[in-house]
């Protein structure tokens, strides 16, 4: 614990981030450093968050210059807690016209909306679970086992994933016909181990992913037989980088290496891929000036890659051998107060919502990985993956920033996790009085001083 403060200590502020480049911002411009257009985005993306920083320090300055104690405390790095539970509330009780065209991803926008109020502390009111509880189970197809994305529509993996993620959080995985799920998802296994999103449909890890989360929260009996051969598909599809395609020979991607690796965890199949070699990839995905993660080499930030890369960590950091272990001691191997800070920084929306990056529009998918993605930095879990325990918080900002825990492998609340599923429920509740650090300052979560910073 005592080296984890010591990290801590010495994470940057935003106004830290913003000082390190300012000469890079300022003493060329975009022309000057663009040979590329991808190039000529990534500076166009580095000054808009950079403009994100700036605004947030500037008005901190302002406020301790005032001596109001109140603006102070408003002009932290603060989470906008209530504006996005309006915004997910609203979302779940009538969505606009313009998601018309998502009527086959009822099931994800359930997902999304209710773990996200879940993360914000934001307890569901019984009339609207019951009604999502009733909806989620028509969607099951009753001659396939699997569930549409919406009622009546065709069997897919990823909506089923969506589906049985939610009624776990509902607690109404008894709305499930398990037997029929089983018989579904072994007609989706092909001969070298892989599994199609659906019947005749394309195969690629996030179907092995999907599956293999399905079967673990629902406990399926069968589970050995379902992945006979599935490991041993997932490892060839680690590329020369050290990430994971979506296939064998396909380039490297942050989604689909989350899915190879949650799913080799959940398997207990870590041994089929290389560890070291994917943490290596993993965290170069962090990108240097924003903070947050990119999807791929030379890709722009997302944050809904706060998700997908981070909690890789943590499955990878417990797989680690043992003369690896220290390193991973007491903190994630990714800088966890940078994450938090773009996130908070510059992902979300005044009125409520998150999204991908400066300047963007909210909506619930980027809401729900956001967040997943800000829970993680701010918990360290340690302990074996059966029996986690929650060891400390590290929190940019204020208390009023932190979130619930999420679990990296399922991306559920750990109190929601059956028994037997991968890591046990009976251990998912956090320690009665974790260590906190809160890694800014107390009054304005900024050094003040930006202009003699950015002058130096």
């Amino acid at each position: 614990m005592q080296r984890h403060q010591q990290q801590a200590a010495h994470l940057p502020t935003a106004s830290s981030i913003i000082a390190l480049h300012t000469d890079e911002m300022t003493s060329a411009t975009a022309s000057q450093i663009s040979q590329s257009q991808t190039l000529d985005a990534q500076v166009e993306q580095e000054q808009a968050c950079y403009d994100c920083l700036r605004r947030h320090a500037a008005a901190a300055a302002a406020s301790v210059s005032s001596g109001d104690q109140q603006q102070q405390q408003q002009q932290q790095l603060l989470l906008l807690r209530e504006e996005h539970i309006d915004y997910l509330t609203r979302r779940l009780r009538n969505l606009p016209a313009s998601f018309s065209g998502l009527d086959a991803s009822q099931a994800w926008l359930a997902y999304w909306s209710v773990h996200a109020l879940y993360l914000l502390g934001e307890d569901l009111d019984d009339d609207i679970a019951a009604s999502l509880a009733d909806l989620l189970s028509t969607m099951q197809c009753p001659t396939t086992g699997g569930f549409g994305g919406g009622p009546h529509q065709v069997a897919h993996l990823a909506v089923t994933y969506a589906a049985v993620n939610c009624l776990c959080i509902l607690g109404r995985l008894d709305l499930v016909d398990k037997p029929a799920m089983s018989s579904w998802l072994s007609s989706l296994h092909q001969t070298d181990g892989s599994y199609r999103m659906q019947v005749d449909g394309e195969t690629d890890v996030r179907g092995v992913y999907c599956a293999v989360s399905v079967a673990r929260l629902l406990n399926l009996p069968e589970f050995d037989s379902l992945f006979e051969g599935t490991a041993e598909w997932v490892g060839r599809c680690q590329t020369y980088e050290g990430g994971f395609g979506g296939v064998p020979g396909s380039e490297a991607h942050g989604g689909y290496a989350y899915c190879a690796f949650a799913a080799l965890k959940l398997l207990n199949r870590t041994d089929a891929c290389d560890c070291r070699r994917l943490l290596r990839w993993a965290a170069t995905r962090q990108m240097r000036f924003e903070g947050g993660f990119q999807g791929r080499t030379n890709k722009l930030v997302d944050s809904c890659y706060s998700f997908w890369l981070s909690a890789l960590f943590p499955a990878l950091q417990s797989s680690l051998p043992p003369r690896l272990a220290t390193l991973a001691e007491g903190a994630w191997l990714f800088d966890q107060e940078r994450l938090q800070c773009y996130v908070l920084a510059c992902c979300q929306k005044r009125t409520g919502g998150l999204f991908d990056k400066p300047p963007g529009s909210p909506d619930p998918y980027h809401c729900c990985y956001s967040l997943s993605g800000l829970s993680i930095a701010q918990h360290y879990l340690s302990g074996s993956d059966d029996r986690p325990e929650q060891s400390s918080v590290l929190l940019t900002g204020e208390r009023y920033n932190q979130l619930r825990m999420t679990c990296p492998l399922h991306n559920i609340g750990l109190e929601f996790l059956p028994t037997g599923c991968g890591l046990s429920s009976s251990s998912a509740a956090p320690s009665a009085s974790p260590d906190v650090n809160i890694v800014l300052d107390a009054d304005t979560g900024f050094d003040t001083d930006l202009k003699a910073k950015e002058s130096s």
